[in-house]
């Protein structure tokens, strides 16, 4: 072997640096010098990268003191002493090219037979590796999540008779991710079935802080555009298609292709099919970002999801301007008529989804930025002319009420989307002419349809 990279790739908590010091103990004793520099993350923006060169020739070399003066030197000094040692190098949690420069750049700087091994997050950096160097860690399967937990929470393999169900839960809200196993295992540990079931409720609102800490560093790092778009897919869009989510977000300021880019690099966002998906632990910890925003008082939030809080924001018309992004879950209103007063408030507002949801009153209180509306079954006959939809980007009204669209879309000079689809009391579709942005049109399943307006083939004359 003349020389190895071996790159291990993945969000936190998955394990790589474990994986690392056991590849590290086990074979460090086969090279002429050695050296693990751990968490270089933090440690580069504490000591500099001059000292983090100091450690590596300080290790290696096995020598006390080694005075470096400049990033420069101290790679001149790396490839003289270092260039025919046979030498194992880790440098555990890279998040910046630079670190890697400074120290690992070029396979010339060491002996043949020399293996350095990286942990990271962030998969930009790898550019000029091969696929053969880079191994991404994978989640524990069942069978291996079982056992970890087990372990941390009963000194065994296998949960107790009683515990099981709750066991299993828990297991899969940890989705084979080894920090959460070991971390909730130890904090289950001791602790009745009632008091399981307790703090099992609590955590899938408020998160264990050992795992949001972890977890919390990948989002540290990304830029502020990066993190917006991070927000708003872990509050609204978890498992939306991907063109549906990047039309909304350009339309709101971000520049969407780029972050989802980026999240996907650093394993915060996965691609299912044409679905963007997150781990359920990586959501959680962006929707505790969000709730840390304002503890006490949900209404001053930018995003809000909890069914409970949405309920209690929109009877009590406790919003306020600073609210961006508004979930409801399907039937958590169920029966509840409320006014568009409830949402005055919220001039920000953006995304709504509010499903099946029965509002009336002056449809212009709603807010004038709204890119995306849900409206599954609005029980509304008709969409009031006054409605703000000048800024509409995606507009999803399937199984609706409507018997007439009523929105002129001239003035809907933003929609690109429109899902009229299984209004079964539809009669007529909306003029098109002067929809200059429309691009999608859905009217499947529409039982009651009798007149289609002759400017649906010209609508962007």
């Amino acid at each position: 072997m003349k020389f190895a990279w071996l790159v291990y790739v993945a969000f936190g908590g998955i394990g790589k640096t474990t994986l690392a010091k056991a590849i590290y103990n086990r074979i460090f004793q086969q090279f002429g010098g050695s050296c693990f520099l751990s968490d270089i993350r933090s440690k580069a923006e504490e000591l500099g990268l001059v000292k983090l060169q100091e450690k590596v020739l300080c290790q290696i070399l096995k020598t006390k003191e080694f005075k470096v003066d400049s990033v420069a030197e101290g790679v001149n000094l790396i490839k003289a002493r270092l260039g025919s040692k046979k030498v194992l190098i880790v440098l555990d949690d890279v998040d910046h090219r630079s670190q890697l420069e400074s120290l690992t750049r070029e396979r010339s700087w060491f002996g043949s037979g020399s293996v350095i091994i990286i942990t990271t997050r962030d998969e930009h950096l790898l550019y000029g590796l091969t696929t053969s160097e880079i191994y991404r860690a994978k989640l524990l399967n069942d069978n291996g999540a079982q056992q970890l937990f087990s372990c941390h929470a009963f000194n065994s393999l296998s949960p107790p008779h009683e515990y099981f169900e709750l066991a299993q839960n828990i297991i899969k809200y940890s989705g084979g991710l080894p920090l959460a196993l070991v971390t909730l295992g130890s904090h289950f540990q001791g602790r009745s079935v009632e008091e399981w079931r307790n703090e099992f409720k609590k955590l899938r609102t408020i998160p264990h802080f050992d795992i949001q800490k972890i977890l919390q560093i990948s989002f540290d790092g990304l830029d502020d555009n990066t993190q917006g778009v991070f927000l708003d897919i872990a509050c609204a869009f978890h498992g939306c298609d991907e063109d549906e989510v990047t039309k909304t977000l350009n339309a709101c300021g971000f520049y969407c292709e780029s972050a989802i880019a980026t999240l996907v690099k650093r394993h915060l966002l996965q691609r299912d099919w044409r679905c963007l998906v997150m781990h359920d632990l990586v959501r959680d910890m962006g929707r505790e970002i969000v709730r840390r925003e304002s503890p006490q008082d949900s209404g001053k939030r930018s995003r809000l999801f909890n069914p409970q809080e949405v309920h209690d924001i929109l009877q009590g018309n406790k919003g306020s301007e600073n609210i961006e992004v508004l979930v409801l879950e399907r039937h958590a209103l169920k029966g509840v008529k409320l006014s568009t007063k409830a949402f005055q408030k919220m001039i920000k507002l953006r995304v709504l989804k509010i499903d099946d949801l029965h509002i009336s009153g002056d449809f212009e209180l709603l807010s004038k930025e709204l890119r995306w509306l849900s409206w599954k079954g609005c029980p509304l006959k008709c969409i009031p002319s006054n409605f703000p939809a000048e800024k509409l980007v995606i507009l999803n009204m399937k199984g609706s009420n409507i018997e007439e669209f009523g929105l002129n879309l001239q003035y809907c000079r933003s929609l690109k989307e429109l899902n009229l689809s299984n209004c079964k009391h539809l009669r007529s579709t909306p003029n098109f002419r002067g929809s200059r942005s429309l691009e999608t049109l859905s009217l499947e399943n529409c039982s009651s349809l009798k007149k289609i307006h002759p400017s649906i083939g010209i609508w962007k004359d």
